[in-house]
C-alpha cells in the first residue's frame, strides 16, 4: 500500500470542526474547505499519514472517538436532539 493521509472532521450547520485535534476543547484555526482545480483543500485540518490498514483504523478509530464527545458538544451549542 502506499503511503496515504486521512482526515477526520464533522460539519454542522456550515461549522467544520477536526476530530483528529488533541485537545476539543482547546481554541483552535477553523477548517476551510475549498475546491480546486486538482481536487478538495482541506486548509487548517490535521492531515493523519498512514501506511498501512491497521494506521488508517487506529486514525478513524481515535477520530470516532473525538466525534462523540464534539457530538454532544454541539448538541448543546445548537440544541440538537437525537432523541
Amino acid at each position: 500500500m502506499n503511503d496515504l493521509a486521512t482526515y477526520c472532521l464533522l460539519s454542522v450547520q456550515e461549522e467544520v470542526r477536526d476530530l483528529l485535534v488533541a485537545d476539543q476543547r482547546a481554541p483552535r484555526a477553523a477548517v476551510t474547505v475549498r475546491e480546486l482545480p486538482t481536487g478538495v483543500s482541506l486548509a487548517g485540518a490535521v492531515e493523519q499519514e498512514v501506511r498501512n490498514r491497521e494506521e488508517m483504523a487506529a486514525v478513524l478509530e481515535r477520530g470516532s472517538l473525538c466525534r462523540a464527545t464534539a457530538s454532544t458538544n454541539m448538541n448543546n451549542r445548537y440544541g440538537l436532539s437525537w432523541t
